[in-house]
């Protein structure tokens, strides 16, 4: 029975570890993973931690049924592509979730990016609004 138990123990540690420890999901660990370690739960409202920025984000009812589908290291390597993304630019992103048509819930970010001389072809004369964003829920089972 002991032996048993270390089994099941270490096959339920395995498959809770597979969505932090192997990055993108393969195909077959598109499940629903729990609650991040990333996300917060107080008085009934949600909050994402972002590991590397900081940035607190608010999930708003809508997003709040993604808890359960946030993926850790999709968090992970979401936020770190869009820094390494955004790095050539000189204001830091501004950090807010999204959800897509494809019902998964984004990580997205907007940059102002001010222009060396204004042009009359760009929609705010002087700057430019550019945005990024990556998944990080594994809902849909894509």
């Amino acid at each position: 029975m002991k032996r048993k138990s270390v089994v099941f123990l270490t096959a339920v540690l395995i498959f809770l570890a597979g969505c932090v420890a192997s990055g993108i999901p393969s195909e077959s660990e598109y499940v629903q993973t729990g609650i991040s370690k990333y996300i917060t739960e107080e008085n009934g409202e949600y909050t994402l931690t972002l590991p590397e920025s900081k940035k607190i984000l608010k999930l708003s009812d809508t997003e709040d049924n993604f808890v359960n589908y946030i993926c850790d290291s999709l968090v992970e390597a979401a936020e770190k592509k869009i820094i390494e993304d955004t790095a050539k630019y000189s204001d830091f992103p501004h950090f807010y979730l999204e959800t897509r048509e494809d019902g998964e819930l984004y990580l997205a970010a907007e940059i102002i990016h001010y222009l060396d001389e204004p042009d009359e072809n760009v929609g705010c004369y002087d700057h430019e609004h550019l945005f990024f964003s990556e998944r990080i829920s594994n809902r849909t089972e894509k």
